[in-house]
This record gives structure tokens, sequence and C-alpha cells, in this order.
């Protein structure tokens, strides 16, 4: 493994996407946040919704997995949040590299 991952998480604003992000990438929690656009469809409290939301891709090391978290949870207005890690099991190693500060 390469002690990477990336994080996903969606809201429901651009000013809350670009406030999480600003935040991650200021304290050096995340090398690299992507957003965008996108609309999604859930069953919450049984009900189906439709919603347009910003879905955040978070690259960073696993070790900073917690503090994201914990960023994400203080910045949001979801009940629940998405907070998903897909660890990095290989990639481009100079890229790889950057992502761990080396």
């Amino acid at each position: 493994m390469t002690g990477c991952c990336i994080l996903m998480t969606t809201t429901d604003s651009l000013d809350r996407a670009q406030k999480i992000t600003q935040g991650l990438i200021t304290t050096d929690l995340a090398k690299c946040v992507q957003f965008h656009k996108i609309k999604s469809i859930y069953k919450w409290d049984g009900k189906i919704i439709e919603a347009e939301e910003y879905k955040l891709s978070i690259k960073t090391e696993i070790k900073n997995v917690k503090a994201i978290e914990e960023h994400i949870l203080a910045e949001h207005d979801y009940d629940m949040p998405e907070i998903v890690q897909v660890n990095i099991d290989g990639g481009f190693k100079p890229y790889l590299d950057w992502l761990k500060g080396l």
C-alpha cells in the first residue's frame, strides 16, 4: 500500500465546498481537493430525494484521515455526511511522493 487515499464527501453548496477545501489545503491535511456539481438521488427517512450537490475528492495521506473527518464534521450542515475512504494501492510514484510531501 502507498499510505495515500482519496476521501469523498458531498455538500449542498459551492460556498461550503470551498470552505471545506480551503480549510483542508491551508492546514496541509490534503494536498489536492477537486469538487464538481453532481445530481444525487437517494432515500432518506423513507422518501426519495433528488438534490444538486457538490462532490469533493480529497487526496491525502492515510495518517490524516481522522483529522479530515473531524474537519468535515465541524464544517458540514448534514446530519450524516458521506465520508468514504478509498485507499490508493498504486499509482505514478512521483505523484504519490508529492501527496506524501516527499
